[in-house]
This record gives structure tokens, sequence and C-alpha cells, in this order.
């Protein structure tokens, strides 16, 4: 049931706290993680990882194998396989995205309590074993963690786990990977369910191929005999057959698959579905490697296939760079990386939706030692852009194209561009701070600071001016700057990656104007996102809405977007509790309240407000009101509602919580009240009432008054607290009592002076409590 609006007497203190100068608007961001690479969906914003280790295990029971992939900092992720040849990757969130094993998780999946669904081991730096049960089902897995010291089994360093029969007696035993090059054998004496185990060796079959070694085990060649695919530290890939018997097995070196540069991490797997095992392996540069077996079930034979099986990763320090390279109206991609070559990523989406193909992986024909920072710009005004690499002996070089918008044509690169020497790692961005109409060229370094190069020239013919570094601009080392007007007022802020420990990104608000900026440190930890090392920002609009996005490079050698999605806007809402405290007794009863929202920003604004009842067991049920309003700037929206509790609602304390935004997955503000039904407020032995410490504002004694009223009060906590009079106009006649008060009763004596008999009437405030009383003077 909803009623009138309130009267001027209640707003007035409200509205001097709800309205005022806008704040500045905060931006929605939305990761976004799946991509379309050479057409097949996958993570392409993934981030990347370094030292990546798979193993796959059918998690949601549709029969194809999914990815779990653990790497150097100690977490896993794990990916749906989508179907389809080659198969499509979805990245999938669980309850094990915050583990952390410390550092070079190793994953392996087996079935230890034989119910017929893949429990997980990661192995550790530290040598052991985590274990997490899947207490799920076959077609839903979910994870427990049981133990970080999976039955005390532990080697020097490096643990990377291979559950499997060696020994063909029906259980399966522990093949142990660890720093010293062989694989550690645990012969499992036990059960499938109930496994004991008996540490044999170091070195099984006296296999060793120096630090770090990795296997995975499979009948590869149709013999019923289980052979070994194992790599190590050098991330050569050796195929050991083995020829017999199944119960004390031999293994016959039956050649190198392939070479992965650094610690390989080989796991098999149909992945074309021909029935015969294809071989993918992870490495120190973090991207999956697949080699697809050509040959047959009974003569395997593979062959280098792709580098970027499962998820898109560039192997390490991306630097990216958006810019429309091909004159059709979407932004392409090139990406710096430690390797030599810049990749460039043709968009072959749409404006509003990317679709990337690896065009080529060494861009404009450099080959430069690795650590490149591109970025662009028309230099010439010649209405194609021109191109700067940012390099890591500290130095720019500059490519000037000589073709079209269309079809860049690259000139030969001119050294040292600028005169400038950074001291290592140049990454550099461009942007017209000065408003001058023409690009200044801002470049960071690996000490971590930002030089600033003012153009001094034309837009035609730049003349650079080494300005130094800006004052104040430090984020420890390897900073990677990039320009936007994040605040929307109108001028260029920084937003600098790091090098340093922090993973974050520092952002630097221009509090000058476009003419004169000036820059400060307004967040070292912008939106609070861990990021790794080596965050590298670019800005474009990747999803057509008219706003820049965020794309980010890394240490990892992945890439993350950040989609900007619109802005919180400064809107206030309350929910004021009529008649206070509210007791709804057994039988039930309705709960009045106010509604009241605040638009503080400068234009007008549609909104969505709604309220929920969280129930005394923790359910939320709602909404039990929903409104969709237009306000006007700077205006006030109130609104008188109450919602009858039924009597079948059990006793307890109740939360009634308002909300306002642009619908449930975006909220600008929220407020909340609680109340209780029946008796559940019972007075404890020896105790206080719980109720005579609530907030409360008793009658005025005498009423109506003459000389003097009496005014009793309790609050249910210290802190500031007024007690003020208002007439009937809503204009405040006396303050009865102001400032910090104490918690508990109460009372003063009220001597008007100099007022006019007629009502009055009282306002208690305390936080957001609210109460009133009517007051009638008569002299």
């Amino acid at each position: 049931m909803r009623g009138k609006t309130a009267p001027a007497w209640l707003l007035i203190g409200l509205l001097a706290g709800m309205t005022g100068e806008t704040a500045a608007q905060d931006i929605i961001w939305n990761d976004l993680v799946q991509g379309y690479l050479e057409g097949r969906q996958l993570p392409f914003f993934h981030g990347g990882m370094e030292y990546s280790k798979p193993a796959f295990a059918d998690l949601d029971g549709d029969g194809d194998g999914d990815l779990c992939l653990g790497g150097l900092e100690g977490k896993i992720q794990l990916f749906l396989n989508l179907g389809g040849n080659p198969p499509e990757w979805q990245r999938l969130a669980s309850s094990l995205d915050n583990l952390d094993v410390g550092e070079h998780s190793a994953p392996a999946f087996w079935d230890c309590e034989a119910d017929g669904d893949p429990d997980l081991f990661l192995g550790s730096e530290a040598g052991s074993i985590w274990f997490y049960a899947n207490v799920g089902t076959a077609q839903a897995a979910a994870w427990s963690f049981q133990t970080a010291n999976f039955c005390g089994i532990t080697v020097d360093s490096s643990a990377a786990p291979l559950f499997h029969d060696l020994d063909a007696d029906g259980d399966d035993d522990l093949l142990l990977g660890h720093a010293e090059g062989g694989g550690a054998h645990f012969r499992n004496f036990g059960g499938p369910v109930y496994p004991q185990w008996s540490f044999l060796t170091l070195f099984y079959d006296s296999l060793d191929l120096g630090e770090a070694f990795t296997a995975c085990a499979a009948d590869v060649n149709a013999d019923s005999l289980d052979d070994l695919v194992v790599s190590s530290q050098e991330g050569e890939l050796y195929y050991y057959r083995n020829i017999g018997p199944p119960q004390n097995p031999d293994y016959t070196n039956a050649g190198m698959v392939g070479a992965v540069g650094q610690n390989g991490a080989p796991a098999l797997w149909d992945v074309d579905g021909d029935s015969d095992l294809d071989l993918i392996s992870g490495q120190a540069a973090g991207n999956l490697v697949l080699y697809e077996n050509q040959g047959t079930s009974a003569c395997p034979s593979w062959g280098f296939a792709q580098n970027y099986f499962a998820f898109f990763d560039l192997g390490v320090h991306s630097m990216p760079v958006l810019a429309d390279l091909d004159g059709d109206q979407d932004l392409d991609l090139v990406v710096g990386r430690a390797d030599s070559g810049m990749c460039y990523l043709e968009n072959v989406g749409a404006p509003d939706s990317a679709a990337w193909h690896l065009a080529v992986a060494s861009f404009a024909g450099l080959n430069p030692p690795g650590r490149e920072a591109p970025a662009f710009c028309d230099l010439d005004a010649d209405g194609d852009l021109d191109l700067v690499v940012g390099c890591s002996d500290g130095t720019l070089k500059y490519l000037k194209n000589l073709g079209t918008p269309v079809l860049p044509v690259w000139d030969n690169p001119v050294s040292n561009y600028a005169g400038l020497w950074a001291g290592t790692d140049a990454a550099p961005v461009f942007g017209d701070v000065d408003d001058d109409g023409d690009p200044d060229l801002f470049v960071g370094c690996g000490f971590g600071t930002v030089f600033h190069l003012r153009n001094d020239g034309t837009p035609t013919s730049p003349a650079w001016t080494n300005l130094g570094c800006y004052p104040g601009m430090d984020v420890g080392d390897h900073s990677a700057p990039a320009l936007d007007d994040l605040d929307l007022d109108g001028d260029l802020d920084f937003l600098i990656g790091s090098g340093d420990s922090l993973t974050t990104l520092s952002y630097y608000q221009n509090g000058g104007t476009p003419q004169w900026p000036s820059w400060d440190l307004t967040s070292s930890a912008f939106e609070g996102w861990d990021l790794g090392l080596y965050a590298g920002p670019c800005f474009g609009d990747l999803d057509g809405d008219g706003d820049r996005d965020l794309v980010l490079g890394g240490q990892g050698g992945g890439l993350r977007c950040k989609l900007r999605s619109g802005f919180v806007l400064n809107v206030d809402l309350v929910l004021l509790p009529l008649n206070p405290p509210i007791v709804v007794p057994p039988q039930g009863g309705a709960v009045g309240y106010r509604l009241m929202v605040s638009n503080n920003e400068p234009n007008p604004v549609n909104l969505a407000v709604w309220t929920r009842l969280t129930l005394p067991s923790g359910v939320t049920i709602g909404p039990l009101d929903s409104l969709t309003i237009t306000m006007n700037p700077y205006n006030v929206f109130n609104q008188l509602l109450s919602w009858p509790v039924p009597d079948s609602f059990p006793a307890g304390t109740y939360t009634l919580s308002g909300y306002a935004g642009s619908g449930s997955q975006l909220v600008y503000d929220q407020d909340n009240f609680t109340f209780v039904k029946g008796d559940s407020l019972a007075v404890p032995p020896g105790g206080e009432d719980p109720l005579d410490l609530a907030f409360r504002l008793e009658d005025p004694h005498p009423n109506p008054f003459n000389e003097a009223v009496r005014v009793q009060y309790t609050l249910p906590a210290p802190g500031p607290a007024g007690l003020e009079l208002y007439d009937l106009s809503g204009r405040r006649v006396a303050v009865l009592a102001e400032g910090w008060q104490a918690a508990g009763f109460h009372a003063l004596e009220f001597h008007p002076q100099g007022l006019a008999s007629g009502i009055y009437f009282l306002r208690l405030r305390a936080g957001r409590h609210l109460a009133t009383a009517k007051l009638c003077y008569a002299r």
C-alpha cells in the first residue's frame, strides 16, 4: 500500500545531506574473457601464464576431455571443452579459482575414491601434493580441499604427479616428477579405494632427463602396454615405448617428438576424435603446443599443429596496442613480446564484435631482440598511421607509413627517434595533452618514470622537446603508460602499468585543463585489480558502444580485456522505517517505511528502484516493490510504502533492503533497516530487554505545553545525534540537543523563547535513524 508524499518538515535535514556537488563518476568495467581466434571460440583474453602444465579429464560428463591448467603462480584454471574439431573452449569459474599451492602447480586427475568422478591432485614447488576431492558428480564436478600433504609423500621440489597402473595389478601407482630430473616411483600395494604407498626409487626405469621431470602415460600404439611421453627443463619431448611385460615394464627410447623451448609438460588426449592420441605440452613461455598424431592408433607419428591450443598466449611480457590498420573501421591488435617479433592480429570481425586472425608474427618486417612496445600515431598528417616502437635498449624506432590507411607500407626504421634514451624498455604513447592540435609523446621506461616530450613542431612535422621525467610520476620500475579521459572532464588522464611487485595499475588524474595539464597520483591500485607483473595497458572501443575499453598485456604473455560498460551514477537511496523500532505481532501486520532517492547528477536519470526482504533464515525474497522513475537533476523522489508481513512468517529479525540502479546487475546505492516479528527478542536472565536500547523518541509531556516540555529519548549506540524543533513551514526554529551522545536513555526540558503559539514537530536523528513527535505550544 502506498501513501502520500512526506511533508516538508520531514525532508529538510535529509535533503541537506543528500544533495550537493556531483561526485566523480565511477566507471563500470566488465571482464571479457572469451573471444574468437581463427574462427574458434576460446579464452582469447585469458591473461596468459608461465610454466603451463596441462591435465585432461571429463568434468561435465559429455564424453570429451576438459582441461585443467597449472602454472608458475601456483594457481589453476579450468577450461570446458565445448566440442568441435578442433575443439572450442570456455573458461570455467569454480571454487578452485582462489587456491594457491605456492608456485609451480602441476595438476593430475585420479579417481582415488573409485566413485566414478575424477579427483584433483596438485604438485607444488615445495615438493608436496595437494588433494581436492570431487564431491560432485560425473556431470557436475564440485571440489573439497582435503590436504596439502597427500599421504605424506614429498620430493625435493617441483612435484609433478602422474597416477597410473604401472604394474598391471589393477590399482594406480604414483610417478612423481621432481627437480632432480627423474620420476620418483611409489608403488600402490593397497587397492583402488584405499591406496598404500611404498617408495621404490627416485628414478623410475632409470630415466633421468635433467631437472624438472614431467611425464604422461597411455597405450599409444595399441599393444595393451602403457607407454610414456616425458620431458624436462630442456623442453624436449621424448616418446618411450613400453616393450613389456605389463607387470614389469621395460621402456625403450623411440625418439624425440618435438621441443617446446623450456620446461615441457606433456599430456596425451585425442583432440580430433580420430581414435589416436595427440600430444599437448605446456612450457615455460606458457602457451600450449599441440602435436597432432598423424599416424594411427597402432603407429603414432606426431607433427606440430599449433602454438595456441585452448587459449591465447604469446609467451612472456606482452605489450598490446589497438589501431585500425586496414581501414575497415574496427580495431586490430599489434602485440610486442619478450621473444623477437611483434605479432599482428587482424580483426576480421566487426566494430562491435571482434574476431582475430594471427596475420603476421613479425609485424612491419622488424626482427628486434624482443620486449618491444608499439605505438601508432599519424605523425605527418597524411591520413594514415605511422609506427613508433619502444625498444628494450631504451630507444625508439620510427617507421613512416608510405602506404595508405587500408594497406600500410612501412619505411625502413629510423633508430634513436626523438633523440631519447630512456634507459631500458621504452614504452611510448601519444596524446595531445596541451590542446594545440599536434600529438605529444610520453615514454615509460625500466626505471618506472615517464618521460615527457612536448611537440613544438606542427601536425605535419613534429619537433620534440625533451622535458625529462614528469615530476612525481613514478611507479617503481617498468612503467607502461596509457592515456584516456577516464573522468570525462575533457582532458587526458594516465593509467600506468608497472613491473614492480604491486601488480596493479596507477591512476594519475589530470587536475589541470586540456591546455595546461597537471597530473597527480589518485590511486596506486586502480579498481583494485591484480594484473600480475608488467601490466601494459592500451585503450580502444572493442564493442562499438562509443567508449574506449581497456586491453592489457603482462608478464604472463596473454591479454586481458576490461569492457567499459557505463558509469555508476551519483544517486543516494534512503529507507526510513516509520515509528521505529518496528515489532510486528505474531499474528502479522504492516511494516511502513519511506523510500527516498536523490539524483545528485547534473543530468536527468532513469532509475530502477526495488526492495527485497531477508528472512530470519537468511533467504531473500522479492522484489516487494518495483518502480521505474525518471528524475531531474538534483531532484528528490520520496514515497510512503508499506508491506504486510503474513502471520505465517516465522518469528525473528528481518532486514528490508532498498536498491537504486539500472537493474539487478548494476546497483548505484542501497540502504536497509531491520524489524522484528513476534517475541524473538526475549529478555535474557538478569539482562536488559534489547528493545530498551532501541532508537526511540517518547511522547513529549505535557502536550500541549506552556512554560516547558519534557522530552525523553533512547539511543541504541554512541554517536552524533540531534534533537531539533520545526514549525509547520518546515523551518527549523530551535536545537534542543546536538553533537556526540552516549548510548542509552536521555531526558531534557525545553523552555521556548520567542516562539509563537501553534503546532510544532520534534525531530530526533542519529545516523540513519529518524523519529518525529508532534507538539502543541500555547503561550
